[in-house]
């Protein structure tokens, strides 16, 4: 069975590498498929939003998920089976769960089962040494019992996303997510966004650094490079950006700012 790859380990050291190492040692005919290395570290809700959506479009395999800051702390290492026969392992932070509950969460395993461990296990790397062999087990047809007890699912942990509505015309924003090309994905859902703003109308954008009007479009290439737009990008939040630019960078902004957008 197919195993996807998420984490925040970036590609600088060895960290990912050695997982896969882990993985092959088990199941030598595995297929490991990054979804990325690069979240921004620590950052549990951008890692969950981001296997959530990558999530969605593979056939059932093991999903192997790490955005770990209580690495070797009391928190559980977990495995979650879902209805359509998607497996999620990583730590229970809440990481899995907003990907698990899109497929229907079935079972939950806390993993305790020491012969799946690659010994000795570090205290700061679960990944190589709990995560990485449980999926390469789970990826070769081992039930999800097999890794450990039984955890009651509706007492896994989840994460609480605040998404903003419009309120007399005027919303609080917050930046949730910074991609690649520095475009800012803030929390306004694509049905809240367009039950008042239309295509090619202008909203009024305001932070602590900047006051500035922006048309919304659905194209990046709607507006002249290094301009201003909000867009509903392929994750379906509203998304500002600055065409063939940095939006972060340019207006100061970054995950956690908060911008008030007002039509």
């Amino acid at each position: 069975m197919l195993i996807t790859f998420l984490s925040d380990f970036g590609t600088k050291d060895e960290w990912v590498s050695s997982c896969k190492g882990i993985i092959k040692s088990i199941a030598e005919q595995s297929e490991i498929i990054d979804i990325t290395h690069d979240i921004e570290s620590f950052n549990v809700v951008v890692g969950a939003m981001i296997l959530s959506r990558a999530s969605s479009n593979y056939k059932p395999c093991v999903h192997l998920a790490i955005v770990d800051p209580g690495v070797g702390t009391r928190r559980d290492p977990i495995a979650i089976e879902t209805e359509t026969g998607h497996i999620f392992v990583g730590p229970d932070n809440g990481l899995l769960t907003l990907a698990a509950e899109n497929f229907g969460i079935k079972n939950v395993v806390k993993i305790t089962n020491e012969k799946v461990f690659n010994k000795p296990v570090s205290t700061t790397f679960h990944a190589r040494d709990i995560f990485a062999p449980a999926a390469a087990y789970l990826s070769l047809g081992k039930p999800l019992s097999y890794l450990g007890e039984v955890r009651d699912k509706n007492t896994i942990k989840t994460l609480a996303i605040s998404f903003a509505s419009f309120k007399q015309k005027v919303l609080e924003a917050q930046v949730i997510e910074v991609d690649k090309f520095g475009s800012l994905r803030l929390n306004i859902q694509k049905e809240e966004f367009q039950r008042y703003i239309k295509p090619a109308q202008s909203v009024h954008l305001k932070s602590k650094y900047f006051e500035t009007s922006a048309p919304y479009v659905e194209a990046f290439g709607d507006i002249k490079a290094g301009e201003i737009g909000l867009i509903i990008d392929s994750s379906d939040l509203a998304t500002i950006f600055v065409n063939r630019a940095n939006a972060s960078t340019k207006l100061g902004l970054k995950t956690g700012s908060k911008i008030t957008v007002a039509f």
